[in-house]
């Protein structure tokens, strides 16, 4: 699922957040996503994921991005790998 609204937790099991950036920053990058999925765990979704390192970049992601994102998918969810670049 990729959108929800009150009561979705009943009839979702997942939730994956979207095409996020490739980044550091709170817009949408990877602080966003370890919010989003906080978020939807005190929400009642209790399995959620995101792109690891990102979906959406000018220039691929730096090798520590790649690894932090991949250490909170490790511990997410789901672990989901896709990018679509520029």
């Amino acid at each position: 699922v990729r959108s929800g609204y009150t009561g979705s937790q009943a009839w979702t099991w997942a939730h994956w957040t979207g095409d996020p950036f490739s980044g550091w920053d709170e817009d949408s990058g990877l602080a966003a996503q370890v919010k989003a999925q906080l978020t939807l765990g005190l929400s009642g979704i209790p399995f959620s994921g995101s792109d690891i390192g990102g979906f959406v970049w000018e220039e691929p992601p730096s090798e520590e991005l790649w690894l932090r994102w991949t250490a909170v998918g490790v511990v997410s969810g789901m672990m989901h790998t896709q990018t679509g670049g520029t």
